[in-house]
């Protein structure tokens, strides 16, 4: 009777584990990918940016497999100043912006999770495309950068 009872607590926790695998719960939200957003640009670009839009077109996170791998994508739109040359050869910048698209790419097994990509969304790498459906907890339109 004892190993029925251990046999079907082991089946069950192999069915949980089946339904619902570790890295379920550990997917970041939008507000962590929004915090790590400028500091990711910063790093790797000297344009300013007025602010960032999360999740433009309500659809959620994509997922997508990479050898094997799955790699989380989160859609952004970085509205940045418009550079212009003067006649004085000078850079100004115009007061209106640019919407660039991007994507803050999360690889949670890399040492280095977080890229950025500025692909369109049919042009990002990957197979079995899914989109996850996560409530977003902070306004889409709220500005990261004064």
């Amino acid at each position: 009777m004892l190993k029925r009872i251990a046999l079907g607590k082991a089946l069950l926790l192999l069915l949980l584990i089946a339904i619902n695998p570790a890295g379920a719960e550990s997917l970041p939200g939008w507000q962590t990918v929004q915090d790590k957003l400028p500091l990711l640009w910063s790093s790797r670009f000297p344009v300013k940016v007025h602010r960032f839009l999360a999740n433009p077109e309500k659809k959620g996170i994509l997922r997508t497999v990479v050898q094997g791998h799955a790699v989380y994508y989160y859609h952004f739109i970085a509205i940045i100043p418009r550079p212009q040359r003067t006649e004085s050869r000078k850079i100004e910048y115009t007061p209106e912006a640019r919407r660039v698209e991007i994507w803050v790419r999360y690889r949670p097994w890399l040492a280095e999770k977080w890229d950025l990509s500025f692909a369109r969304q049919d042009l990002l790498p990957g197979s079995n495309r899914k989109w996850l459906r996560q409530a977003t907890s902070v306004h889409p339109a709220r500005a990261l950068y004064p």
